[in-house]
C-alpha cells in the first residue's frame, strides 16, 4: 500500500462472514485476522482466501483457550458452549510473539504465540498448515488473566473476583499489559512475572493541570458531568475509551473528551 493516496488505487478484496453477531474489535499480523464480536467469541481467518480456520472462548475458570470449531457444517458458529462466558470482547492485539484479548467484564487474557508456519508455496498448502497451526492448542499458550479492578490491585495475586467494571482497552508489550475501562484508570503489570505494579488515574491526575485548559473546556467538562449525574451515567463519563504506550509514554483517551499522557519525571 506503499504511494496509495486514494481510494482508486484500492479494490475491495472480499467481506468475511462467521460472526453471528456485532464484531467488537480485530487485528492482524501477515496472513492472519483475529477477531473478536459481542458473544465472546474469537475468529482466526486466513487473510488471503477469507477463511475461518478456528472459533475460540475464553474463561477465566479454564487454564486455557477453548478451542470451539465451527459446527457441523464447518460454515456457523455454534449458538452457544458451556465452557466460555459469552462475555463480549473488548480489545484484541495480536502478533507473531502474542495474543492479547481483553473482555467487557474486565478480563485481559495474554498468551504466547507459536508463530503460524511460513510456507513458500501455493495457497491451498499454505491454507492447510495454518488450519492445522489454528487447531493445535499448543499454537496459544496462557500466560496470564489480568483483571480491571475498582480498587487497588492486590500484588500478590491479579487474578482475583469478579468486579462488574467494564474493561474497554488494553495493550501489551515485551513485559508490560495494560487495560484501562470505566473506572477511568489505567493499570499496568509486569506480565513476565505476573505482579501488578501500579495504575494511573485519569481524573486524580488531571487536577494539577487543569488551570492549563481553556476555560471552553472546562465549561465542558462541567456540562459532561452535569449530564453524568443526571442520568446515572457517572461511569461512562469517566471510562477511558483507547490507550497506546511505549518506552517512555503512556497514552489513553477518555469518554470527557480528553487526551491523557503521562511521560517520566525530569528527575527519574
Amino acid at each position: 500500500m506503499k504511494g496509495t493516496t486514494t481510494a482508486s488505487n484500492l479494490t475491495a478484496r472480499r467481506c468475511l462472514h462467521g460472526h453471528n453477531g456485532a464484531v467488537k474489535c480485530l487485528d492482524f499480523c501477515n496472513d492472519i485476522i483475529i477477531s473478536g464480536d459481542i458473544h465472546g467469541y474469537v475468529l482466526i481467518w486466513h487473510k488471503s482466501t477469507g477463511n475461518c480456520l478456528n472459533v475460540l472462548g475464553f474463561n477465566p475458570t479454564v487454564s486455557e483457550i477453548v478451542m470451539i470449531g465451527l459446527d457441523s457444517t464447518g460454515t456457523e458458529i455454534p449458538s452457544s458452549h458451556d465452557a466460555i462466558l459469552h462475555d463480549p470482547i473488548s480489545e484484541i492485539q495480536f502478533s507473531e510473539e502474542r495474543l492479547l484479548v481483553s473482555t467487557l467484564s474486565g478480563y485481559g487474557f495474554l498468551h504466547n504465540v507459536n508463530p503460524p508456519p511460513k510456507i513458500e508455496t501455493k495457497i491451498p498448502k499454505i491454507y492447510e498448515s495454518l488450519l492445522q497451526w489454528a487447531n493445535q492448542p499448543g499454537s496459544f499458550s496462557r500466560i496470564g488473566i489480568y483483571q480491571y479492578q475498582p480498587r487497588e490491585a492486590d500484588s500478590n495475586n491479579s487474578n482475583k473476583g469478579m468486579n462488574g467494571r467494564w474493561s474497554l482497552c488494553a495493550k501489551n508489550d515485551a513485559w508490560r499489559l495494560m487495560n484501562g475501562g470505566s473506572q477511568g484508570f489505567v493499570a499496568v503489570w509486569n506480565h513476565r512475572t505476573g505482579k501488578f505494579l501500579y495504575k494511573l488515574n485519569s481524573r486524580d491526575d488531571i487536577k494539577p493541570i487543569l488551570k492549563d485548559i481553556s476555560i471552553e473546556s472546562k465549561q465542558n467538562i462541567g456540562s459532561l458531568n452535569s449530564f453524568a449525574k443526571k442520568d446515572n451515567k457517572l461511569d461512562s463519563i469517566r471510562a477511558l475509551t483507547g490507550l497506546s504506550f511505549d518506552d517512555s509514554y503512556i497514552v489513553a483517551s477518555g469518554m470527557d473528551g480528553f487526551i491523557y499522557i503521562w511521560e517520566p519525571n525530569q528527575s527519574n
